[in-house]
């Protein structure tokens, strides 16, 4: 997040956090929920990284302090070719299709997908895994 003044932090558990799954899409998925964040969040903001354990699933949320997203436009965020309306959508490349690939990999690995948002004050994405051990 070099070009850009944000700040980046994250949070981890200290306790063993294993999923099975193919590891280059999932880091696909991670690399894709932090671009949306640095390209949706203005100079001087944050993104949160925070990765832990909850109810034998390996959970990750991606939290931002950008533009947010509609309470409108949210139910279709993971559509194929869906982009949101507006002035920033419109000036950051891309086709719709990254939220929508992302939901499948999860899904793909007996996971799940969701977003909470609130315009202008950011807007929170999270990825529940099935843990390894299960525990």
């Amino acid at each position: 997040m070099a070009d850009k003044d944000l700040e980046l932090n994250l949070e981890s558990g200290d306790e063993d956090m294993i999923i099975f799954g193919d590891a280059q899409r999932l880091a696909w998925s991670l690399d894709n929920l932090l671009q949306n964040a640095y390209d949706f969040t203005p100079d001087g903001g944050q993104v949160d990284v925070r990765v832990f354990r909850e109810n034998g699933s390996v959970n990750l949320e991606v939290k931002d302090t950008g533009i947010g997203i509609n309470a409108t436009d949210q139910p279709f965020v993971f559509d194929r070719f869906y982009r949101i309306d507006n002035e920033v959508t419109y000036s950051t490349p891309g086709m719709g299709l990254g939220l929508f690939i992302l939901r499948f990999i999860v899904e793909s690995h007996g996971g799940e997908v969701g977003v909470e948002s609130q315009p202008q004050k950011g807007t929170t994405f999270y990825l529940h895994l099935p843990a390894l051990d299960n525990r």
